[in-house]
């Protein structure tokens, strides 16, 4: 029984003691009082989830890796691949990365393959929310992969679009529902919306200062 089928099937158990230590003996790195509920782990690559975090049930992981800070959560019924072929790009890297206390809700979708970086308390709010990080160079004829990193204390709202290109999201950001988050640096405490999200005035609050994630 090879080492993806084996990861396939133990994917689909409920959280328990012995998932991980079963997902452990894998390879995983999975920290103290962590959580995996059942879900679809395809040709998984490098797997961290740090102490205390939360990964629900009901997700579809292809061809990724992943590391996850301590106390994260991430939600269910996400889809989270990386595009086949690609590996050879000099941009490739097939990584979602969420930082200590962020929180990534439910029914997003996650194009990897340039990698997605989450800073720490940076939460991906509400749903549909779509990330692409490889996209075809049309001059060159040719696919490119990009990553999109968010800063610490940011927050991206529902149906927002972030696009490929290379993206780079400052400290202590606001993105409103439906922004179209385009290509290119966003600076600190901002608060920006439409399509295309542009800035419309400073990111104030408490939220922004917090040393707690999930805010209830």
């Amino acid at each position: 029984m090879t080492k993806s089928y084996l990861t396939l099937v133990l994917g689909l158990l409920p959280s328990s003691f012995l998932k991980n230590f079963m997902l452990k003996s894998l390879g995983w790195e999975i920290g103290t009082r962590a959580k995996i509920g059942s879900n679809i782990f395809i040709h998984m690559g490098v797997v961290k989830i740090g102490k205390g975090s939360i990964v629900k049930p009901l997700n579809i992981f292809r061809n990724v890796s992943l590391d996850f800070g301590d106390n994260s959560i991430f939600g269910s019924l996400n889809w989270v691949s990386a595009a086949q072929g690609l590996e050879s790009q000099p941009n490739f890297s097939g990584l979602l990365s969420m930082g200590r206390e962020s929180v990534i809700n439910s029914r997003n979708y996650f194009d990897v393959s340039g990698g997605v970086y989450f800073g720490d308390f940076t939460d991906l709010a509400g749903v549909r929310s779509t990330f692409f990080t490889h996209q075809i160079d049309m001059a060159r004829s040719l696919q490119t992969c990009n990553p999109i990193k968010l800063g610490h204390h940011t927050m991206i709202c529902s149906n927002s679009l972030l696009v490929p290109g290379g993206t780079e999201i400052g400290n202590g950001c606001m993105f409103a529902m439906g922004s179209t988050i385009l290509a290119g640096n966003y600076p600190d405490n901002g608060f920006y919306a439409g399509a295309p999200a542009t800035l419309k005035k400073k990111a104030i609050g408490d939220w922004y200062h917090r040393d707690v994630g999930p805010v209830h």
